[in-house]
């Protein structure tokens, strides 16, 4: 799947943005971010936002909870700062989530009665940043 809109490093977007198919942030976006498809964030790209996206990269830095349904990678540029639900996460060496993480089978739509992680089987991959 390719990238078919691109938010240029010049380029602000404020309020709550849908996007199906493919999506790269390289500049900034405020809101709320729904993207039906892959959304990659750019090593300069910044969002300030709810995201809830299909598979998310992160090069650069998320402020605002995010929810995957599959996949969600943070390369050891990036940051996130918020709540995170995903089926599968992958964080290289020097990447960072700070807030609650919850993994498992999917996605949860709803936070667990008393606020804690929803519960199952939860998988963990850590990337190898360089092999000798």
């Amino acid at each position: 799947m390719g990238v078919e809109t691109l938010i240029g490093s010049s380029t602000h977007v404020e309020g709550h943005l849908k996007v199906k198919g493919g999506l790269r942030v390289d500049g900034r976006v405020t809101g709320q971010l729904s993207v039906e498809g892959r959304c990659e964030v750019g090593a300069d790209g910044y969002i300030e936002a709810t995201v809830h996206a299909t598979e998310l990269t992160v090069a650069g830095r998320i402020a605002g909870d995010v929810e995957v349904a599959g996949r969600l990678h943070v390369l050891s540029t990036g940051a996130i700062t918020g709540d995170v639900r995903t089926k599968v996460l992958v964080v290289e060496e020097g990447g960072t989530i700070e807030g609650k993480c919850s993994m498992g089978q999917a996605a949860p739509t709803a936070p667990a009665r008393d606020g804690a992680a929803a519960e199952g089987a939860a998988r963990v991959a850590v990337a190898e940043t360089a092999r000798s």
